[in-house]
């Protein structure tokens, strides 16, 4: 096989591993993170074929990896409604995951993985992107396609799932606030 020397190549084989940990850390399966990966690497072939300009091939390799995943999550949710018992994401050993450095070491538990299963897509997209990449409200709202103040809001409810219920009654105290009680159907 011979090497990559086209520009959509080239960046997609200095991102590949950066790719694969998005996918992972939305998807909760690395089988399918990678293969969501390739299916980006065919499609910035395919891009680069079709002579469109790119700008910025991270980005673009990025924003497609993002969209792919929130359509691949959308699937794997259908199909896993169907499925009988409870579902667990596929638990990778953190040495293995690429990218490791800039991933948030909280994102990479089976129990994080597990409450995230419960976010929809978009806010899945939106913390991960946010936590695992450091990007701001307005780089991921040019991903997701949405204002950088949907995207903060996102991130804000998306974040508050994602807190263990024994610590949402602290949290609100801590803040001056009354602590909802389980059956308190006013909030």
């Amino acid at each position: 096989m011979g090497r990559v020397t086209t520009p959509a190549g080239l960046a997609w084989s200095r991102e590949r591993s950066r790719l694969i940990g998005i996918g992972y850390r939305m998807l909760g399966d690395l089988g399918e993170a990678e293969d969501v990966v390739s299916d980006v690497a065919l499609a910035a072939l395919r891009r680069e074929g079709s002579g469109a300009a790119v700008r910025s091939w991270e980005a673009w390799l990025t924003t497609v990896c993002v969209r792919r995943c929130i359509d691949r999550l959308r699937k794997l949710h259908a199909s896993r409604e169907a499925y009988p018992g409870p579902w667990l994401p596929e638990p990778v050993a953190t040495e293995r995951l690429p990218d490791e450095v800039a991933a948030g070491r909280e994102l990479l538990s089976i129990a994080m993985l597990h409450l995230a299963e419960q976010l929809d897509p978009h806010t899945r997209a939106a913390i991960v992107l946010h936590r695992a990449l450091g990007l701001t409200a307005s780089e991921i709202g040019s991903v997701l396609e949405r204002s950088p103040a949907a995207v903060r809001q996102l991130i804000s409810r998306g974040e508050r799932r994602l807190q263990p219920r024994e610590q949402l009654p602290m949290r609100a105290a801590a803040r001056g606030g009354r602590a909802p009680r389980p059956c308190d159907r006013s909030r």
